[in-house]
């Protein structure tokens, strides 16, 4: 028997949280202080047959992941011309610049779903994700406040490069 620690952490437009299992308390800790929407450290004893495969040394988002901005660009604008998130993920295939952003292609796939998901996020959804009020948002943005209030309702559309903007200022997006 031993003692595993877990950190679950919130990921944009999963419908679940990224489970991660450590081995040892401090690289758990790592983990948690290094993503915002982390719950609280909780640890179990495992039975030796757990799986070591399931066992993390550190945890992977894509907060750790640069793409340049060029290929970032590219994505970005493919991600708002098609609706479906699953379609924009197959359509890629697997050219060779996958390798720029990971050699493993689940991580891969979760860029580009994150970039994705952020590319279809209204105004409200960025705001509500950030943890943020209308109110909030608008002073640290200097935006008048009527103006935020119309874009959250939709009565006015915010421009896409406005939004990208506030998402990878908000962390919401971090490629």
């Amino acid at each position: 028997m031993f003692k595993v620690y877990v950190v679950k952490v919130a990921v944009l437009g999963a419908d679940s949280p990224k489970t991660f299992y450590f081995r040892n308390e401090k690289a758990a800790k790592a983990c948690y202080d290094e993503y915002e929407r982390a719950d609280d450290i909780e640890s179990f004893m495992a039975d030796d047959d757990f799986p070591e495969d399931m066992l993390s040394d550190e945890c992977f988002l894509i907060k750790n992941v640069k793409i340049a901005d060029k290929l970032f660009s590219k994505l970005w604008k493919d991600a708002l011309a098609q609706p479906d998130r699953e379609m924009y993920v197959a359509e890629y295939g697997y050219p060779e610049w996958f390798d720029e952003i990971s050699d493993d292609v689940e991580k891969v796939v979760e860029v580009l779903n994150n970039i994705h998901d952020t590319a279809h996020m209204k105004v409200r959804d960025i705001i509500a994700k950030s943890g943020l009020t209308q109110s909030e948002f608008a002073v640290k943005f200097c935006i008048p406040l009527r103006t935020v209030e119309d874009w959250a309702t939709e009565k006015r559309k915010c421009k896409d490069y406005d939004r990208l903007m506030f998402a990878r200022l908000l962390e919401i997006l971090n490629v």
